[in-house]
């Protein structure tokens, strides 16, 4: 765990907190955090935003990485509490509706 990455389990999900800037100086270390949690075992991976505060587009492309390597092994990643700036990029690139996207953590969990 980092200053930037909180990690919990909650009812078999692995809830991860992110936050500050996520900007490239981070994102190289925040994909062997996700990629070492996948290696663990830990599948249904539940990403919060509620604390970033810059999010770069190298950041993306970790959250698209993470979501493909779940993807090819039946994994989950949801997305909580996203702000206005990680929706616009998400928009941008088309990419709004290949995560889901959820309001808080609690939300996340009950859909399954």
């Amino acid at each position: 765990m980092t200053d930037f990455l909180k990690i919990e389990q909650i009812d078999g999900f692995t809830v991860t907190y992110l936050s500050g800037r996520l900007d490239i100086a981070l994102t190289e270390e925040i994909e062997k955090e996700f990629y070492n949690l996948i290696e663990q075992g830990h599948t249904k991976i539940i990403v919060d935003l509620d604390g970033v505060t810059y999010f770069s587009s190298s950041a993306m492309r970790v959250l698209i990485a993470v979501k493909r390597k779940l993807d090819a092994i039946k994994g989950q990643l949801k997305l909580t509490r996203t702000s206005q700036m990680v929706n616009k990029i998400m928009s941008a690139l088309e990419l709004i509706k290949v995560f889901e996207i959820f309001e808080d953590v609690d939300s996340a969990i009950k859909a399954g």
